[in-house]
């Protein structure tokens, strides 16, 4: 009788030994799923930005009685380097921040800058144009439209240094697309082509 009190004492203990581990298993596993995941670092290479020029944007800011603003528009051209087609998500759903050179850090103010209000598309190892728009209202005249090529440079110069002027402390902008996790460095204005 006495060998069945043990044979039983052995089992109650390799059974409530074997649940124990399991439920260790269980418990480490479960752990593992519900830990939170490791968000990728953001991809700088995918889409790459140059910078082309920048221009003015006039408007009529209420009825036609009022005096026309001019805001600035900074055109760059975008090139995707993926392998994959790119759908830029709409701007409500974009972080786009001024870069700043002094702080060296980023200042967001959606109030500020917009982009293009088309959606934008760029094909694998495609270039597409693309702007945005600094809503910085200018006081400056810039006389009658360019004619010809060199005086359209000479107007983009003007502009860019009335930029550099104005605005100092601005270095570029950056656009953060965390559906894909792009982000997409817009460089500054101080090497416009002027040949």
């Amino acid at each position: 009788m006495e060998d069945w009190k043990r044979l039983i004492l052995k089992a109650a203990g390799f059974g409530g030994g074997f649940a124990m581990g399991l439920a260790l298993i269980a418990g480490a596993w479960l752990w593992y799923l519900g830990r939170p995941t490791k968000l990728k670092p953001w991809n700088t290479k995918a889409i790459v930005a140059a910078f082309d020029y920048p221009d003015i944007e006039s408007s009529q800011p209420g009825g036609s009685n009022e005096s026309t603003v001019s805001m600035i528009v900074l055109y760059y051209t975008l090139e995707n380097a993926t392998d994959s087609d790119y759908h830029m998500p709409p701007q409500e759903q974009l972080e786009v921040d001024a870069r700043l050179k002094r702080e060296k850090s980023l200042s967001g103010d959606t109030g500020i800058l917009m982009l293009d209000k088309e959606q934008v598309f760029i094909p694998a190892k495609q270039r597409r144009r693309f702007s945005l728009h600094l809503n910085y209202p200018m006081t400056k005249s810039w006389g009658p439209e360019p004619k010809t090529k060199q005086e359209q440079r000479e107007k983009w110069k003007l502009i860019a240094d009335y930029l550099n002027k104005e605005l100092p402390n601005l270095d570029g902008f950056v656009v953060f697309d965390s559906t894909n996790r792009f982000q997409i460095n817009l460089p500054g204005w101080s090497n416009i082509d002027r040949e």
